[in-house]
């Protein structure tokens, strides 16, 4: 359709130019084929009545001579002298020399006054066979040239209109699609100087707001999702930390009377009383862990009480998770600066810390390695836990911080972990996120503001 409209717009650029040449053509070859004419009739004209007046005094002889006979004889071999001249004698009154315009051609009426007093007429017609020949040609000769000129203009017009005008308009056109379809990258190479080319730069500069506006509504839009996202994973970890609080003191008596007495059998009871009691005590201290777990994320209040050093608090806490790591044959690594002072108490670094190291080394394979890297800026320490295992796909990394959400076999864990390290770094002013690719493992990353005072 584009080709088809700016072919349009060549042919009628095309069309307008034609018609105006051959118009001129027209115009120019009408006057000139009137001066020519009015040109031939004065010198046929003047031709005849100096003929006229020659031919009127040896009429006046021939009279004299042999009367009329004579004069027809006259005017006879006159008129075969001339070729393409007519000469006649009739007798007419006497009057001004007449010239008019027949089918025969020019006539030229030259009055004679006879020695007798009487008067007649000579009469020359001129066919002006080879004049209107010469019109013809001369008509003939402007109609090829116009079509000829007319032929060359059509040409370069057509080539011309294509070249300045469809090439661009295409152009303009398929950029026009392009920002329709919302592909906004693609610029239009723009050259010249002409009304085209500043539309062609016009929407170049359309393009680039376009694409501006798009970036920021996207930037915006991805904003509003993650706040609302933030809204409503803060409002599960409100709801599900009242839900707990109240399980937690609901469960805490209950389960220390269970522990009291069976300690009491394992103690005191017969060797198969006692491992019963002994697997009780077990479940009932796990389950006691569960309890504390669920009142700490139930905690409200600020976690950032007090200074500690990130490293130092790091080193400790791979130090007491090295034996779990061997077991299970991961490696823990630790790199980082000498030190990194953070405002929030060791104990909340710690437990934090404990949460994910401990899930990278579930999710780690055997032989594999866990690190974490700590850096530190003016305004903020970042500590990142990376695992070499099997990695989590979009939905599990979606709901990670979600309470009593996990991948893990019955029994290994609650679900709680991760909520209450993400409650505690938001609490202390910070972030937790994640980055994960199926196959590629995991990078937990803790951003928390750095002291204050603080030098490294």
């Amino acid at each position: 359709m584009a080709h088809t409209r700016s072919m349009s717009v060549a042919f009628k650029l095309t069309a307008a130019l034609v018609f105006s040449v051959v118009g001129v053509h027209a115009v120019s070859g009408a006057l000139r084929y009137q001066r020519e004419s009015a040109r031939f009739e004065r010198e046929l004209q003047d031709n005849a009545e100096v003929f006229g007046r020659t031919l009127g005094a040896l009429v006046r002889v021939a009279w004299l001579e042999g009367g009329e006979e004579q004069v027809e004889s006259l005017l006879a071999t006159a008129g075969a002298t001339e070729l393409g001249l007519s000469v006649r004698w009739r007798e007419d009154d006497p009057g001004p020399t007449r010239v008019y315009e027949s089918e025969d051609g020019l006539h030229v009426a030259v009055d004679v006054a006879l020695p007798d007093g009487s008067a007649g007429t000579i009469e020359i017609v001129d066919a002006q066979v080879d004049e209107r020949a010469y019109l013809a040609e001369s008509v003939r000769d402007v109609v090829l040239t116009a079509g000829l000129v007319a032929l060359f203009c059509a040409l370069v017009a057509w080539g011309l209109g294509l070249s300045l005008i469809g090439r661009p308009v295409r152009a303009l056109v398929a950029q026009a699609r392009r920002v329709a379809s919302g592909d906004l990258e693609r610029r239009l190479d723009v050259r010249g100087r002409d009304e085209l080319a500043q539309l062609a730069e016009e929407m170049n500069r359309m393009t680039d707001a376009l694409r501006e506006a798009r970036a920021r509504l996207e930037a915006e839009a991805s904003a509003r999702v993650d706040a609302l996202e933030q809204l409503r994973h803060a409002d599960r970890l409100r709801t599900v930390g009242t839900l707990s609080s109240g399980i937690a003191h609901e469960l805490g008596t209950p389960l220390n009377v269970i522990l009291g007495h069976a300690q009491l059998l394992e103690e005191h009871g017969e060797p198969e009383v006692g491992r019963a009691a002994a697997a009780i005590v077990k479940q009932c201290r796990r389950m006691t862990e569960i309890v504390q777990k669920l009142l700490t994320f139930a905690r409200k209040g600020s976690v950032a009480a007090s200074r500690c050093d990130a490293v130092e608090v790091a080193r400790e806490t791979l130090g007491m998770l090295e034996m779990l790591a061997s077991r299970r044959g991961v490696t823990l690594a630790l790199d980082g600066p000498s030190t990194a002072a953070i405002d929030l108490a060791p104990g909340f670094l710690q437990q934090v810390l404990t949460n994910l190291v401990v899930n990278a080394v579930h999710a780690s394979p055997d032989a594999a390695r866990v690190h974490v890297d700590i850096r530190g800026t003016a305004e903020s320490v970042t500590i990142a836990v990376r695992d070499e295992g099997h990695g989590m796909d979009e939905a599990t990394r979606a709901r990670v911080f979600d309470p009593f959400f996990t991948t893990k076999d019955v029994g290994e864990g609650t679900g709680l972990g991760l909520s209450v390290a993400f409650g505690i770094v938001k609490d202390a002013g910070g972030a937790l996120d994640v980055e994960s690719t199926p196959g590629h493992g995991a990078t937990f990353t803790v951003r928390l503001p750095a002291a204050r005072d603080a030098v490294r």
